[in-house]
């Protein structure tokens, strides 16, 4: 039950219009299931069909011995929750391509870590996917927080669930009013460009304090690696939820944009 310092609301849903007109673009955007990743196919539905409605064609590798092979061909590749490491080849592959001009996305999510029980310890460890993904993030200046956001004195019916409306300059951003997560871990890049900010009352788990430094999205300073603290904004019913479609198109453009040399 909300108190009453609380101010719980739902945004409203947002229906892109049936006769939009879409930019054609060819490309092969690449989803990682090689690292035992959390998540499954039709939860990536919304940004798939995006991508598809744009003329880009999307794949899945399995097998990371492919992985270098699979990359000379793709415009992005995109990595969600993973609970397997990336070896050290992995990551001297992945700098390589973006390197090249190759796109690379990472989404994690606060609810999406490994809770495990050690036994000789006697203690309960959360394992979460930022410790996984942060080797693959630091060549590019950005850094995702083993936590997670939080308001509550605004947000979408819980306090976990919340509101960015301030936001970096990009095309990433363009046509945003506002975007809800649910269950974000929040980002700094001193480098980079932070895409999405809550308001003051937007606070970090570690230490309840805000940092106008973090948000829930970064892009590089070379603008070819996006990275965002939830994934759950990707899935059905959440995909609608204020302007959370139009972000997903703006993703979308953004991975068929890749140009490797």
């Amino acid at each position: 039950v909300p108190t009453m310092h609380e101010k719980p609301c739902r945004p409203p849903l947002e229906t892109p219009a049936t006769d939009e007109k879409i930019k054609q673009t060819s490309g092969i955007v690449l989803f990682d299931l090689a690292h035992s990743n959390l998540y499954q196919a039709p939860e990536v539905q919304s940004l798939r069909e995006a991508i598809e409605k744009r003329g880009g064609q999307v794949q899945s590798i399995t097998d990371s011995s492919a992985l270098e092979n699979n990359l000379k061909h793709a415009s992005a590749y995109i990595v969600i929750s993973p609970t397997v490491s990336f070896t050290a080849e992995e990551l001297r592959v992945v700098q390589n391509y973006v390197n090249r001009g190759g796109r690379l996305l990472v989404f994690t999510d606060a609810t999406r870590g490994i809770v495990y029980y050690d036994y000789y310890s006697e203690s309960v460890i959360n394992n979460s996917d930022a410790s996984l993904v942060n080797p693959l993030l630091s060549p590019f200046g950005i850094t995702v927080n083993s936590d997670y956001l939080y308001n509550v004195k605004e947000h979408e019916g819980n306090f976990r669930n919340v509101f960015f409306d301030n936001f970096g300059k990009n095309e990433l951003t363009f046509g945003l009013k506002q975007v809800a997560f649910y269950g974000t871990h929040s980002i700094k890049s001193p480098s980079g460009l932070i895409l999405l900010r809550g308001t003051e009352s937007t606070l970090s788990s570690v230490g309840d304090a805000y940092d106008p430094a973090q948000g829930g999205a970064a892009l590089s300073e070379n603008g070819n690696v996006l990275v965002f603290g939830d994934f759950t904004f990707l899935t059905s019913p959440y995909q609608n939820a204020a302007n959370n479609a139009t972000l997903i198109a703006n993703i979308a453009d953004f991975t068929l944009g890749g140009k490797q040399t």
